[in-house]
């Protein structure tokens, strides 16, 4: 009898028997109940004895009736397996474990069509998503209950991203590399403005303990006492729903959970409460339904297999006493087409295909009762399981939005100015960042404090390095109340910070005091202090990468008269705040009016050139150019090979003789190349950067390397004699 059992499941995995089959199929339809006979005959000898008496049997054997049905769903062939199921119960009734395997396909043919429409949707723009203010928990879409803001300025209920990992944003992907405290700001604003809906969420969290303590009637009265203070959340309304059909009213649960379908369409836990509610009020054809749904939009398969079972059982019962169909002994396989059935299982299953009869197309308001009227009206479990499969397979599930919720609405009499102010510079927030201990500063303020120190400035928690070396991003709560509070329409309420650095005549640069700089020549700077580091902050925030580079000079004046432009092409930062730069000079300038700001200075310039050369003298000029040239880079090759190497690690290669080099403003860039190297005092280069003559400049050139070619240093960094 064994084999007898394991005979469908045999026949369902071995290709030889399917011509053999087919066969059988056509000669039972064509040549009557004899021919059947024969060929039902021939395949028990194919088989062997025992397969072919067991076979004999079938027809008197309900349990081997069910294996086959359990075969059928094995290869996906979910309506065929019901409809073998429905003569069975015609019989006498069937536990629910019977049906776990039909229930399996049952749940596979849902997700499978999850997946191909997912597939199919992929390369098509999908809908804009809702509108969600921030005010929301981006995880629950409800008040925030002990707020945390992210790194990337998202703000969640702190059980919404409570974990042992590293709390990850649900709305952007990007992942916080510290445990976030309670965001104090956005807890006070949230107790100010939404204090009933804070009421609701801690009367629902004390009704979910209850209910975890099996006390359902004490429960209920707290989730009706969150409703009547805070409103309904579909959260709220869930819960008590399921407390309801805990206390065995399913009507009243029946209205909880459609309003909570209506409001989360594409919630899978709205979807399983309705259909537990309508399986116990008898509406077995709308509860497979929703459990559908559910499983659908994402709920456990395990979860839902034993519903999905007890389920199936019940309208296997209801349609098997409906249907006037043979007993099962009188049903025979070959006119029921049931081989044919097989042979199509052992090619594999196939697309489930939409049948003609399938829903109308109704407006969007009657849809949902338009499908459940058809669900009812349905005359077999096969002609239901297939327009819930079709219905299944409707787009409209699948890119359908959720409801929007309403916005939390903003009371602006209950706000005050003070409340977005800003603890470090006393004025409003600007841009403002939560840092990881739950404070929210300007931008510009807690940059400033990291060129201090890592600890936040309130509460002296250290701060991780990463929060001052990476991207700052806007804390999204604050930064739109703010503007809820002044309009949304409104001007900026403060203004960005102003360009520091614009190239032009008058203006105020911002001043780095440490040496002398000259045009078109590099500056490798390390920037440690913190008023330097503000500085070179706020000269890559502005975009102008500019700042000026002048030396010391003797008291009462802080800084020389005269300096170069510096322009900053790359930045590297360490782990400590500090940071090293590469720039090269641009433009000289002279000083004309000097002030303070935020401990660096100011300097109010006027840029430089050279006077234009006199075609007569050009010839004279040219000549003591090259002969300048040439004896610099003689005297720069005759330098200790390690020397030269260090010398082109700081300021690069000799530069490239320009082809109007007399007309430039600076004159050759060779020339302050050198100027560089040469042995000077810093006064003694502040009066060549003032110089506006190129003549006196290389003749000055020309003189210094002359000394320094009979001087005894030249012996020193030389690998050869000076020359005399």
């Amino acid at each position: 009898m064994q084999l007898v059992k394991d005979f469908m499941a045999e026949v369902a995995t071995n290709d030889k028997f399917s011509s053999l089959y087919i066969s059988a199929y056509d000669v039972g339809r064509g040549g009557g109940g004899g021919g059947g006979g024969v060929i039902q005959t021939a395949a028990a000898d194919t088989i062997g004895d025992g397969v072919g008496h067991g076979f004999a049997d079938v027809h008197r054997s309900m349990d081997a009736y069910v294996k086959c049905a359990e075969s059928l769903a094995k290869c996906g062939k979910v309506l065929e397996s019901l409809d073998l199921y429905v003569r069975c119960f015609q019989v006498g009734p069937l536990p629910a474990n019977f049906l776990w395997q039909v229930s399996t396909s049952f749940l596979g043919f849902i997700r499978k069509q999850q997946i191909l429409t997912a597939a199919a949707q992929d390369g098509t723009r999908s809908p804009p998503p809702p509108h969600r203010t921030p005010f929301h928990c981006g995880a629950c879409d409800l008040v925030l209950r002990d707020p945390v803001t992210l790194h990337c300025g998202h703000t969640f209920c702190r059980q919404c991203v409570a974990g042992p990992c590293k709390p990850q944003c649900s709305k952007c992907g990007l992942r916080t590399s510290y445990q976030p405290h309670v965001n104090v700001l956005v807890k006070s604003l949230v107790e100010k403005l939404w204090p009933e809906q804070l009421r609701a969420a801690e009367l629902l969290e004390e009704g979910k303990a209850l209910l975890r303590q099996d006390k359902p009637h004490s429960a209920l009265i707290k989730f009706n006492q969150a409703f009547y203070t805070g409103g309904e959340n579909y959260e709220l309304l869930n819960m008590r729903s399921r407390t309801l059909i805990k206390l065995g009213l399913n009507e009243n649960a029946l209205l909880d959970a459609d309003r909570v379908v209506q409001m989360r369409p594409k919630w899978f836990k709205g979807h399983f409460t309705r259909g537990t509610a309508l399986y116990l009020l008898g509406r077995y054809q709308e509860a497979l339904f929703e459990f559908s749904l559910s499983t659908m939009f994402g709920e456990n398969f395990q979860k839902l297999k034993p519903h999905i079972s007890e389920v199936l059982q019940r309208l296997l019962v209801m349609y098997s006493k409906e249907m006037e169909t043979p007993e099962l002994e009188n049903w025979d396989f070959i006119t029921h087409g049931y081989l044919a059935y097989l042979n199509t299982a052992i090619g594999g299953p196939g697309k489930f295909e939409k049948p003609v009869n399938s829903f109308e197309k109704k407006e969007e308001d009657n849809c949902s009762k338009s499908v459940v009227r058809q669900l009812c009206e349905t005359r077999s479990i096969t002609e239901l399981v297939r327009q819930i499969f079709a219905e299944i397979s409707n787009n409209k599930y699948h890119s359908s939005a959720d409801e929007e919720l309403d916005h939390f609405t903003v009371n602006k009499s209950l706000l005050e100015e003070s409340d977005f102010d800003c603890v470090l510079c006393c004025g409003k927030l600007l841009n403002p960042v939560t840092t990881a201990c739950g404070h929210t500063y300007c931008t510009e303020c807690l940059e400033h404090n990291f060129d201090y120190s890592f600890y936040c400035p309130l509460c002296l928690t250290s701060l991780p390095p990463s929060l001052a070396l990476s991207k700052k991003y806007t804390t999204e709560f604050v930064e739109e109340l703010i503007n809820v509070y002044h309009n949304s329409n409104r001007l900026m309420l403060i203004s960005n910070w102003k360009k520091e650095m614009e190239i032009q005549d008058g203006m105020y640069l911002p001043v780095f005091v440490c040496t002398n700089a000259f045009p078109s020549v590099s500056c490798p700077l390390h920037v440690f202090e913190p008023r330097y580091r503000l500085m070179i902050r706020r000269c890559i925030d502005s975009g102008s990468r500019s700042f000026a580079m002048i030396s010391h000079c003797r008291p009462p004046m802080k800084f020389a008269q005269f300096g170069t432009m510096l322009e900053i092409k790359d930045r590297l930062m360490t782990g400590n705040g500090c940071s090293f730069l590469s720039t090269i000079g641009t433009r000289r300038f002279k000083v004309l009016g000097r002030k303070e700001r935020d401990g660096y200075d100011m300097a109010k310039v006027e840029f430089i050139r050279d006077e234009i050369v006199p075609e007569t003298k050009l010839a004279e000029l040219r000549s003591l150019h090259d002969n300048t040239r040439r004896r610099g880079l003689e005297w720069f090759n005759d330098f200790r090979h390690e020397i030269k190497l260090e010398i082109l690690r700081t300021v690069g290669f000799p530069p490239e003789l320009e082809d109007n080099w007399e007309q430039l403003d600076d004159g050759p860039a060779w020339m302050w190349w050198l100027l560089s190297l040469l042995p000077l005092g810093l006064n003694a280069h502040v009066d060549l950067l003032a110089n506006t003559s190129l003549e006196v400049r290389l003749t000055v050139i020309n003189r210094i390397l002359g000394r320094i070619e009979q001087s005894a240093l030249n012996r020193c960094i030389t690998s050869t004699p000076g020359r005399k």
